[in-house]
């Protein structure tokens, strides 16, 4: 029974570790070709317009993800403790484990979806939560009460977050638990 199932992590890394290096080497297909075509016009130009491809990337689409449609969350996923995600259209795989994602609901206070995740056809009791660039996420205060606006929210803001949680986190937890994307899948 080992056996089958060490076979089965080494594919499954090897999966990843080929996803990812593909999306590597498109990213930078993508770049060359950018490149090239902007050194017909000036020095000037060529800066503003590579500052332009890396602010256009792949951002997370809240009404689509609203739809069912979990494309804008492609990609692998990271954080700080190495901890990691890969999401693919409306699957996720962490832990040596593929779950599928489903749309679970919109949070009433922030309006934005959290998601399910569905491991071999069970409840994992785990959930997703979706934060766009400049969204807030909910933190759980020492006196139990939940902060909304986003003033004890230690993550990055600037950039797209997911989270697994299955309640309100501290602080804390939460730089934990929230992963920021590394890799973008190519749509």
């Amino acid at each position: 029974m080992k056996k089958p199932l060490i076979i089965l992590d080494g594919f499954l890394i090897l999966l990843i570790m080929i996803l990812g290096l593909t999306l590597l080497h498109n990213i930078q297909e993508q770049s060359k070709e950018s490149s090239i075509s902007n050194t017909a016009g000036s020095q000037q130009n060529s800066i503003e317009n590579k500052k332009e491809i890396k602010k256009v990337g792949l951002k997370i689409n809240t009404k689509e993800v609203k739809k069912g449609n979990f494309l804008t969350l492609s990609g692998l996923w990271k954080n700080r403790q190495s901890k990691s995600i890969v999401v693919s259209g409306p699957s996720a795989t962490f832990g040596d484990i593929q779950y599928e994602l489903v749309l679970e609901g919109v949070t009433p206070e922030n309006e934005l979806p959290y998601l399910k995740l569905i491991g071999e056809g069970k409840d994992s009791g785990k959930f997703l939560g979706v934060y766009p660039q400049g969204s807030a996420i909910p933190v759980r205060l020492a006196n139990g009460r939940i902060d909304y606006a986003g003033q004890y929210d230690p993550t990055d803001k600037k950039k797209d977050r997911i989270i697994l949680f299955d309640d309100y986190l501290s602080a804390q937890d939460i730089l934990g638990q929230v992963l920021y994307r590394e890799l973008e899948e190519i749509l």
